[in-house]
């Protein structure tokens, strides 16, 4: 399987963050972890946040949380920052990025939770 990837960048003080699926592995900056040492993977969407007088200052967003056996979390999301209040939605990108990450931990992890829904 060619490596699959993944980048955000969470807002102007981060760096922008690349996550890969090996045949082997999930990578992402600094770090690695086997499909197998995979303990919970949730999906879910978080609502925008509108404020009166000043209309829509968050817009809604797909969030995955990721957990290791050794209790460590990633947490991925499908907001990509472009400036200032300005967010790109890259869901369709995170989903074909999920797609093969649950595949992949289902076939090295059968006991791995796969969960839809807010936490």
């Amino acid at each position: 399987m060619p490596n699959l990837t993944y980048q955000i960048w969470r807002s102007l003080a981060a760096n922008t963050e690349e996550y890969s699926l090996t045949d082997t592995s999930l990578l992402w900056p600094g770090g690695s972890v086997p499909f197998a040492h995979i303990k919970t993977i949730r999906i879910y969407s978080v609502p925008g946040m509108w404020m009166l007088g000043a209309g829509r200052v968050a817009p809604e967003a797909q969030r995955c949380a990721i957990t290791l056996n050794s209790g460590a979390a990633i947490l991925l999301t499908s907001q990509h920052y472009l400036s200032l209040g300005h967010f790109e939605d890259r869901s369709p990108a995170l989903y074909q990025f999920l797609s093969a990450l649950v595949a992949q931990v289902r076939a090295a992890n059968p006991v791995a939770q796969i969960v839809s829904g807010m936490p």
